[in-house]
Formats: structure tokens, sequence, C-alpha cells
């Protein structure tokens, strides 16, 4: 009798570990999604307010991806601006399972090596529309989409991504110049 109930409860016990073990991955790579929309999200509005020069950079060494800014060295101002680590946008440091070689960027629809060259901003110049993905060894992949107009980005294939962005219209060409906001 004792035999059946130490079984019974190493196969609770076992029912609950093994569908968390096998999902780690997927929660590892999700929470790396949600902190690069929140980068993102910084990127946009950094882009949207301040003067300085901002990028996104994918450091394979380490497997990060961060915010850079176009500034001077606050110990010599004297040296010219250089891409300095942005100091209130903690890095997203992408899970293990994740190989550096798959993370891959796309600006306006060309892909760019973002390990070698930071995808750059000008202040006054439109923003290109800027999509990151990144795969596990399992093959899930997350891509991560900020427009060129918005000021939020959204994770492609979530229900519901599309419904929250908002799109440019001229209110003249479409008839609206009259409509009460």
């Amino acid at each position: 009798m004792e035999l059946i109930i130490v079984i019974i409860v190493m196969a609770m016990i076992m029912s609950i570990t093994i569908p968390r073990l096998v999902s780690h991955g997927r929660r590892e790579l999700q929470v790396a999604a949600d902190q690069l929309l929140d980068m993102l999200t910084m990127f946009a509005q950094r882009e949207a307010t301040e003067q300085k020069p901002i990028a996104l950079w994918h450091d394979a060494d380490r497997n990060w991806i961060v915010l850079m800014v176009l500034d001077i060295d606050p110990t010599d101002p004297e040296a010219p601006p250089d891409w300095r680590l942005d100091p209130y946008v903690s890095p997203v440091k992408l899970p293990s399972t994740v190989d550096w070689r798959y993370v891959q960027a796309i600006q306006d629809g060309e892909h760019v090596d973002f390990q070698k060259w930071p995808i750059a901003t000008r202040p006054g110049e439109p923003r290109p529309t800027i999509e990151i993905s990144f795969a596990n060894e399992e093959g899930l992949t997350k891509t991560i989409i900020l427009p060129s107009h918005a000021l939020a980005p959204y994770q492609q294939g979530e229900p519901g991504a599309y419904s929250d962005l908002r799109y440019p219209i001229d209110l003249d060409a479409a008839g609206r110049r009259q409509e009460d906001w």
C-alpha cells in the first residue's frame, strides 16, 4: 500500500514539473520578446522627443540587444561624440537557447547586419520601419515590429496586434475635415 502511495505522489510531482521544464524555453523567449517590446517603445519615444541620434545594436559576444545614444563622454567633454549605451534602458539579454546567428533585423524591408552597424536614426529625418526576429534551438521565433509612424511596437502573430496600430490619415482627402474630435 505504501509503495502505491509513493508511486502516485511521484506521478503527481512529475506531471507538474515536466510540463514546466518543457515550456521553460517558451517562457524565456516570451520574456525576451516583452523586454524588446519595451526597448523599442523607448527607442520610438526617444526618437520622437530628443535631439540626439539613437540606435539599436546587437552585441553578438554577449547576445544582447542594446539601445545606444550618440553623446559626448562626460569625463572628456572635448572629445567628439561617440555611441554609448543608454544608461536608462537595460540591455535585452537573449536566452541562452537563442544563438546569435538567429537574430535578424530588417530596416524598411531590407536585411541589416546590426551586429556590425547599428540601426540608427537622425533627428528630423523619418524613422524606418524596424523588424527584429530571434529564434531558439526549438525553432520558436519571435518577431517584434516597430512601424515608422508608431510610438509602440507590436509582436507579430499575437492576437489583436493589428487592432492596436494607428495609421496616419489625411482627413481632408478622406472627406473627414469637418468631423468633431
